[in-house]
């Protein structure tokens, strides 16, 4: 099981890009958590602004049946 700063440490891959190192899961997982999509979002956003800087937003998350 990974740990939380595990699942936030992020690679930057170019200018302001940025690709998660670990995703939660077997390594045969094809799949994606919507928490762990959020959090490395959130975290790349902080990468790319200055010290000082909170989240404040409203986010909404949907969740579908996958077709597969």
């Amino acid at each position: 099981m990974s740990t939380i700063d595990e699942l936030l440490e992020l690679e930057e891959i170019g200018e302001r890009m940025f690709a998660s190192k670990h995703m939660w899961g077997p390594a045969t997982f094809t799949r994606a958590f919507g928490g762990v999509l959020m959090g490395q979002s959130l975290a790349a956003a902080f990468k790319t602004v200055g010290k000082g800087y909170v989240a404040q937003a409203k986010t909404q998350l949907y969740f579908t049946v996958s077709a597969i």
